[in-house]
């Protein structure tokens, strides 16, 4: 029997990083996105160490994930591109959020020009 790479009984939809779904984001192509939505949670576990790999396709894979080879297939890529989109999403706060040291200033410390 053979066994069929990145296969998952699940869809993979993301929403806590794309809440409106994955293909109405404008951040994938058609193709990433039906890959994402089917392979999705394949992708990740085979990514974070919770599934092994059972074929060479996923090893590869596994590969990529951890930097010692560039992406080649559409599987690699579309994952690749999830992560750079998700990440990009964390780093986007305001400052106040981001770093408890840095506080809004308060009105007393606002400068007006009629105070001038």
């Amino acid at each position: 029997m053979k066994t069929s790479s990145f296969a998952c009984n699940s869809k993979f939809y993301a929403q806590e990083h794309f809440p409106y779904g994955l293909s109405r984001s404008g951040e994938f192509t058609r193709e990433q996105v039906s890959l994402l939505e089917n392979h999705g949670r394949a992708y990740q576990a085979l990514c974070d160490g919770s599934r092994e790999a059972n074929t060479e396709e996923e090893r590869g894979f596994i590969l990529v994930c951890r930097g010692e080879k560039a992406a080649n297939s559409s599987h690699e890529k579309a994952w690749l591109r999830f992560c750079e989109k998700t990440q990009g999403q964390a780093a986007v706060s305001s400052p106040s959020k981001a770093d408890p040291s840095v506080s809004e200033a308060s009105g007393s410390d606002l400068v007006f020009d009629e105070d001038l």
